[in-house]
């Protein structure tokens, strides 16, 4: 799981940087190529991956408890009776 977790970092840290820089430019200049309009657009992208891996790390790990509990026959259900 580690290298899930290095992943969304990754992608976080693309994410923080495309912020710095989206705060940082002016606005597109009508007729000038859309700088900042693509570094929005790469920020957003980096944000949906991040949450993305990091929504299939938690169910990775769910489904790795889930083969633990089946295996060991305990199930959370069960502890607390």
């Amino acid at each position: 799981m580690d290298k899930i977790n290095d992943l969304a970092s990754r992608a976080w840290n693309i994410h923080n940087i495309t912020a710095f820089m989206v705060e940082a430019l002016p606005d597109d200049a009508l007729g000038a190529l859309p700088v900042r309009s693509a570094i929005c657009q790469l920020r957003e992208m980096s944000s949906e991956l991040a949450m993305d891996i990091m929504e299939l790390d938690n169910e990775l790990l769910g489904c790795a408890y889930g083969a633990k509990s089946a295996a060991s026959g305990v199930y959370p259900e069960k502890r607390d009776k």
